[in-house]
């Protein structure tokens, strides 16, 4: 089976009804459709497209019996499915293997001193006043109170 192949017939498994009616015609060996419907509370056109699904990805096959159709679990996909699980147990069956990546080497980090004063935080706002400036700024406040009162 293509890779890709298998991840489709994979991907259609991974739909839970699917799952359990694929299941149920396992159970009963080879079912109609109607007898597949009595068991799950799906409509006839839904348990159709399910049914189209898992024929198309080659897990179940259909025979014509008149007007009935039968439906039976295709024996060689599952096998193929079931092979290519158990070769996930055993590496060498798979092929080449591959390197395991290494782990990341874990830095550590520099242990920073504390700073034994505080250290002010600096003025970002461009402007920087000198004390002389700052001392004439009180003054005008002041004479502004004062031609207030």
């Amino acid at each position: 089976m293509k890779k890709e192949d298998l991840i489709q017939t994979l991907s259609a498994l991974s739909e839970p009804t699917r799952l359990q009616i694929l299941f149920c015609i396992a159970s009963g060996g080879e079912l109609r459709a109607k007898d597949i419907l009595e068991e799950f509370d799906i409509t006839q056109p839904t348990l159709s497209h399910h049914l189209n699904l898992l024929i198309e990805r080659g897990l179940i096959s259909s025979r014509k019996d008149g007007r009935c159709i039968w439906y039976s679990v295709n024996k060689k996909t599952t096998q193929e499915i079931s092979d290519l699980i158990l070769k996930l147990n055993d590496p060498k069956a798979i092929g080449k293997p591959v390197a395991q990546p290494k782990a990341p080497a874990v830095k550590k980090k520099a242990a920073v001193p504390k700073p034994k004063q505080k250290i002010a935080a600096p003025d970002i706002s461009g402007k920087k006043k000198k004390k002389k400036d700052k001392e004439k700024d009180k003054d005008k406040k002041k004479k502004d109170k004062k031609k207030k009162k």
